[in-house]
């Protein structure tokens, strides 16, 4: 069975490929095998409260591919503690770009199998730290304060989960979503909000509680008055669990040109609406 890896191992596999690693007050940081940084350190990584090793790219690389990439086998890492290494963080900020919550995806290795879970963590403005759960936060929509600032003739795209939204966001149109899913769609409480007078394409995930979520959301939207379709993906059709999504369309090799024109065509039948600025919008309370 191979070693076990910790900080030390990863820092030194990145130091022998020229990864140029360094110390931080709080953990490393490193150029991120994976994708290929040739300038900026996109890869973060330290040692957990119980000695797990917690890696996590600024670009999305996954925990296996990032270890793969220095030649190092992911397998062994699960804990004795039960503790894993964080993958992903999605950070949730108000129009004004204050911190409110963020959406965090795990890793664990369990029964020979790889498991996701998710929690979240709330802003602590006083104490500057995150603090776990979302007790007393009102929930907002993902990428606020790209989604306020542009255009309102632009087409806003909205996924189910953060992954998808930052799958699409390359394609120059604002993108959101909402944390926790269908489960959390109606605590939110500003849903319409910010996306009135904006024409809105629903991306579904392709199974039976993504077409949930996607049909919640249009009712809630169509209701408030607000132009929105959910998008067809050619090919596609509906799973009962674990179905696909935009994120694997765009993974087998179809551009975010082609995006644009998939949520382009399901809202032709909607004019452009009467312009009104979000920005100019203030905080609902």
């Amino acid at each position: 069975m191979p070693s076990p890896i910790n900080v030390d191992t990863l820092y030194q596999r990145l130091e022998e490929g020229g990864w140029e690693p360094r110390r931080l007050r709080n953990g490393y940081q490193a150029k991120c095998p994976c994708h290929g940084d040739t300038k900026t350190r996109h890869l973060y990584f330290r040692e957990g409260d119980h000695r797990e090793l917690i890696l996590h790219c600024f670009k999305q690389c996954e925990f296996r591919e990032i270890l793969a990439a220095v030649g190092l086998d992911w397998s062994p890492l699960a804990s004795p503690s039960g503790k894993d290494g964080e993958l992903l963080t999605w950070v949730y900020r108000l129009a004004n770009g204050d911190l409110q919550y963020r959406t965090v995806r795990g890793l664990r290795w369990e029964d020979g199998e790889e498991k996701k879970y998710y929690y979240q963590q709330r802003w602590d403005h006083e104490r500057k730290k995150w603090i776990n759960g979302l007790d007393g936060v009102r929930r907002i929509l993902y990428r606020l304060p790209e989604l306020v600032h542009a255009h309102p003739h632009q087409i806003g795209l909205f996924t189910e989960g953060e992954k998808c939204a930052e799958a699409v966001v390359a394609c120059g149109l604002p993108t959101t979503t909402t944390a926790g899913g269908a489960a959390q769609l109606s605590q939110t409480a500003d849903l319409t909000y910010w996306l009135e007078g904006r024409r809105v394409a629903i991306f579904p995930d392709y199974d039976t509680a993504g077409v949930k979520y996607a049909r919640d959301v249009q009712e809630t939207l169509a209701a408030a008055g607000i132009a929105c379709e959910i998008v067809r993906i050619p090919g596609y059709e509906v799973s009962e669990i674990h179905g696909l999504d935009v994120a694997d369309w765009i993974e087998e090799g179809h551009t975010m040109g082609e995006v644009v024109a998939l949520a382009e065509e399901a809202l032709a039948k909607h004019p452009l609406p009467r312009l009104v600025a979000a920005e100019d919008k203030n905080e609902p309370s």
